[in-house]
């Protein structure tokens, strides 16, 4: 961070003000972040994890996150997260749109995309069913585990009637 900072920033590496590492570097370091991970993913196999949240304001917040199917040099698999996508309604169709928009701003291939990973709600099912199924024939989709896990917790602790 220190090199960055003396190298990059106006008066010799003092901490400039959020306003300008936003206006003047945010843009340019997600950018070349972004094409880095492009180049990571290129031509492998990869994992598309997505889930969603309401924000504060209702909104339905989906968030995106890629993961190559092959170790990295530490021997691990690693996602990253591609987007984060502010929804106005939260349902099939807008949830696949968002999803394919990613894919393409990555390049990832329609051939290279081997699973679809989301929770177990009725949606993200139809939208991998309806779209996603179609337009990555080799994919598949599978229900979080963590998703799983919850839902059988809850069961346990419903009262018996």
């Amino acid at each position: 961070m220190r090199k960055f900072l003396n190298e990059k920033v106006i008066n010799g590496g003092a901490i400039p003000g959020f306003h300008q590492l936003q206006e003047k570097y945010l843009g340019a370091v997600y950018e070349k972040e972004k094409e880095e991970l492009k180049t990571l993913l290129a031509g492998k196999p990869v994992a598309v994890i997505f889930d969603e949240t309401p924000d504060v304001e209702g909104r339905c917040v989906l968030n995106i996150l890629l993961a190559p199917l092959k170790k990295d040099h530490s021997g691990r698999i690693l996602a990253y997260l591609a987007d984060t996508v502010f929804l106005e309604q939260c349902n099939h169709s807008t949830v696949y749109v968002a999803v394919v928009k990613c894919l393409q701003e990555y390049s990832i291939q329609n051939e290279d995309v081997i699973v679809f990973d989301t929770d177990n709600a009725a949606y993200m099912k139809k939208a991998f069913k309806s779209a996603l199924q179609a337009l990555y024939p080799k994919s598949l989709h599978i229900t979080c585990m963590a998703h799983i896990m919850n839902l059988i917790g809850n069961a346990f602790r419903k009262p018996a009637s």
